[in-house]
């Protein structure tokens, strides 16, 4: 249900991992109506000056190979990551290096927070961590201009799956660790008015009503829905 995945690479292996890449065909490609090419510092700039995160600007591949005959949509010339140009087909694949995922802090949160992924060799972030994330997300995304939807449902999908009710009082410890806790806690309680699929969350909000914050992400979060024509 997720569009991407997201990898923790150790800060000491991010050079290491840069060069690999590069080694592999990947590098700072962009695409205009007619054609695949390398962006300059203009081009770059441009594109990263509204991050919010600390991360680079992307590194893609554009691996030549055909799509599958059977899509869910007609995308026509261009639907990511499928992309024709110069009378090829590209599935670009790529790349963005944070050099933290929210905070600063949260390279420990990852690791303390990892439980097996069945049937592979990684460990990935249990439930608690992921929803932590997500709202944190959510709180900056916003504020910051973002259209959020898609990651409003992916939190939903989240509680949706969740069995244990250990998994809330663990999101409640990392939310009261958080330097951002007042704006956590904030959000947590907009979330739990917005849909009662939320609801578990008011009990983290530690809030009778809406504060100055939450008020203030939720005519964001609202504003960000409206479409530009």
């Amino acid at each position: 249900m997720r569009s991407d995945i997201d990898i923790l690479i150790p800060k000491k292996y991010i050079n290491d991992f840069y060069l690999l890449s590069k080694s592999r065909g990947f590098n700072k490609y962009v695409f205009s109506d007619d054609e695949i090419f390398i962006a300059d510092s203009d081009i770059e700039s441009e594109f990263t000056k509204d991050y919010w995160l600390d991360k680079d600007f992307a590194i893609t591949m554009p691996y030549e190979i055909e799509p599958p005959s059977v899509l869910p949509i007609d995308f026509g010339d261009c639907y990511l990551p499928w992309l024709y140009r110069n009378n090829k087909w590209h599935l670009m694949v790529s790349v963005e290096v944070h050099h933290h995922y929210t905070l600063p802090s949260d390279e420990q949160i990852i690791i303390d927070n990892s439980e097996v992924w069945p049937e592979t060799t990684f460990k990935r972030c249990n439930l608690s961590s992921l929803i932590f994330f997500n709202i944190i997300r959510l709180y900056k995304g916003v504020l910051a201009g973002e259209k959020r939807l898609r990651l409003l449902l992916d939190t939903a999908c989240l509680i949706v799956n969740i069995k244990n009710r250990d998994v809330f009082y663990h999101l409640d410890v990392l939310i009261q660790s958080s330097p951002l806790c007042i704006e956590l806690q904030s959000i947590c309680y907009e979330l739990s008015q917005l849909h009662q699929l939320f609801s578990p969350l008011n009990y983290l909000s530690r809030l009778n009503n809406s504060s100055l914050v939450g008020k203030e992400w939720n005519e964001r979060f609202y504003d960000s829905l409206k479409l530009d024509f």
